[in-house]
């Protein structure tokens, strides 16, 4: 699995939205093309990119890693008074409410949930 993220200009210009965006260009690269190969190897399309993009479009297209774009939110997120919880599994969710219940018992309320399914999580299995 690869540790780069791309953004795309219309997630720079989110991210400016949230004001993070100069952080976010200091520990990234202008990706310079965009290249699609086929299994062989061969050039299958081929876009331009640089500051092209930022031209055209007035925001970016970045690439940066997945823990330095992970940093940053987080740090945004806790400057702003955001509880942060990793390593937690979610036992009941209500989308109604903005209520989650993690294991362990503990239940918080907010605007806004996030979860994340890793690579390695195991899921219960389901009856199909």
């Amino acid at each position: 699995m690869g540790a780069g993220i791309q953004i795309p200009a219309n997630s720079s210009r989110i991210l400016h939205g949230l004001g993070v965006l100069a952080r976010v260009r200091e520990l990234s690269v202008i990706l310079q093309r965009l290249v699609i190969r086929s299994y062989r190897g061969s050039e299958l399309y081929t876009q331009p990119l640089g500051w092209g993009i930022e031209k055209k479009f007035q925001y970016p297209h970045l690439l940066i890693h997945r823990a330095d774009i992970a940093r940053i939110l987080y740090d945004e997120a806790r400057v702003r008074g955001a509880d942060v919880h990793f390593n937690s599994c979610i036992k009941t969710l209500n989308p109604t409410t903005g209520t989650v219940e993690i294991e362990g018992g503990k239940c918080y309320s907010a605007d806004l949930i996030v979860g994340a399914k890793f690579p390695r999580s195991v899921l219960p299995a389901t009856k199909g």
